[in-house]
């Protein structure tokens, strides 16, 4: 950011706003160096910790250049409606979070009205946050402490036995890979560098943010093509990607992104049957563009979704919901996890269904024929799932107690900001009462966590406190 700010028009506002991150971020890093131990191992529990503190207190770091830059503005030609926004905390709170993990719902109505500095530093958040900024940490951190536990819990995925450190760097590789190819792919198709660079970096993150007013409405359908396959990259698992590279592509057909694919798929035909049940005009470039974007959970839009049938809106809510593939950069359920569940309890039914009459004491022998893999998955599974269904009924419901909105676009809402996903049907908004972004802000982070590590930090704080029991 120090180079983008001698090259980027820049005020004096706008690099005080970054020297005082920089100065408050190193000291939290310094401070909780020093305050922190390095345990000989990392039990799941101090990594779930671990990575929920860093989250909450990385989103708050990313909203100081926001809030200084508009404060410091305040008054001046430079001054913008949309930059105006975040001279609030929690506006500015809001725009980090949804940032910082990799989410894209904003409060900038008109984003080509904020200064390049700051629309630079929202798509390089989305593109720390949708790799991981936990992984990133791990490359700086002593190569002797065991991190295998901090590793797995932010990407969903055990590192190989070449070690934690070389797997590490090596995904990191094939990210910055991706995003050079995905800014030198959206240049040749005919954006902008300066759109190129920013929608790169974006797309690859499944982030949504864009420089843009409309989002990608008014980019020509070989730009939009193009930010399909990057979203769709980026929904992929880096393992998948990895594999791939190394000329193992089997791994594609037999792993979830095949599926994923297939879902995509399948939904485009469904929201074309939704119209023709609705009696509507197929639009065959913008469903097939805003299903990628509902399924890989990156939030690019290229129509106004409110404008859709509930049915067509019920199938992006199924999308988003699911979301993509465990251990890439998209959020969601993951494909993984909804396809272990759906395999392990319809293989369940079935053994019922041949078993008339199972006493209660023998269901259990009906998951004894499920695989080892699957077995050893399924717990976590159902546990993540529970949870999730769960927010996201409680988010619902306190969403509408504060803002009074139709249930349809509560719950459309709610799932965007828990899936990480960022499409909107116009209920997030400035004007949203600042209750209402603090559930959403909470339903980001919860999501981006998958809820079980935000769980486990609230219960040591009461565990400390003395209010739960340990």
């Amino acid at each position: 950011m120090l180079i983008a700010l001698v090259f980027l028009p820049s005020t004096s506002g706008d690099a005080l706003g970054f020297a005082i991150y920089i100065a408050v971020a190193t000291l939290c890093g310094v401070g909780l160096r020093w305050w922190g131990t390095s345990p000989s191992s990392l039990s799941p529990k101090h990594a779930m910790i671990a990575a929920a503190i860093s989250w909450v207190v990385i989103s708050a770091l990313g909203a100081l250049p926001f809030y200084i830059i508009a404060t410091q503005t305040l008054g001046s030609d430079a001054m913008s409606a949309t930059l105006q926004t975040f001279a609030t905390p929690v506006n500015a709170l809001f725009e980090s979070t949804s940032g910082m993990t990799s989410t894209g719902l904003t409060l900038a109505t008109k984003p080509s009205e904020l200064p390049d500095i700051l629309l630079l530093w929202r798509s390089l958040m989305q593109w720390v946050g949708g790799f991981g900024f936990i992984i990133l940490i791990v490359l700086f951190l002593d190569p002797s402490d065991d991190h295998e536990q901090l590793f797995s819990t932010e990407l969903n995925q055990r590192p190989e036995a070449d070690g934690l450190t070389r797997a590490a760097i090596r995904i990191l590789a094939i990210y910055v890979g991706f995003t050079v190819a995905s800014i030198f792919a959206l240049s040749a198709s005919g954006s902008s560098f300066w759109e190129a660079l920013n929608h790169g970096l974006t797309a690859i993150s499944t982030g949504g943010f864009t420089i843009d007013d409309d989002s990608v409405s008014t980019s020509s359908r070989v730009q939009q093509f193009v930010l399909c396959l990057i979203m769709i990259c980026g929904a992929f698992s880096f393992a998948t990607h990895d594999k791939i590279l190394k000329g193992q592509f089997g791994a594609f057909i037999n792993g979830q992104s095949l599926r994923l694919l297939i879902i995509i798929f399948i939904g485009v035909l469904l929201i074309i049957l939704a119209d023709a049940v609705a009696g509507e005009d197929t639009r065959l470039p913008e469903i097939a563009f805003m299903t990628i974007s509902a399924g890989a959970t990156a939030g690019f839009a290229n129509t106004d979704i409110s404008e859709w049938s509930q049915l067509s809106l019920f199938i992006i809510f199924l999308l988003m919901f699911v979301g993509a593939a465990s251990g890439s950069t998209g959020g969601g359920l993951k494909i993984s996890r909804a396809t272990l569940l759906i395999r392990v309890h319809l293989r369940f039914c079935a053994d019922l269904l041949r078993t008339p009459g199972i006493q209660s004491n023998e269901e259990k022998k009906l998951f004894e024929n499920i695989p080892t893999s699957d077995a050893r998955r399924l717990p976590m599974a159902q546990t993540v799932f529970f949870f999730w269904v769960v927010t996201l009924v409680i988010g619902a419901f306190l969403l509408a107690v504060v803002t009074q909105a139709p249930w349809q676009d509560v719950v459309f809402e709610t799932t965007s900001a828990l899936g990480g996903v960022g499409l909107s049907v116009g209920l997030t908004d400035p004007a949203l009462p600042a209750t209402a972004k603090l559930i959403l802000m909470s339903l980001m982070i919860m999501g981006r966590l998958e809820i079980v590590p935000l769980l486990v930090l609230v219960r040591s704080l009461l565990t400390r406190s003395g209010v739960v029991a340990s």
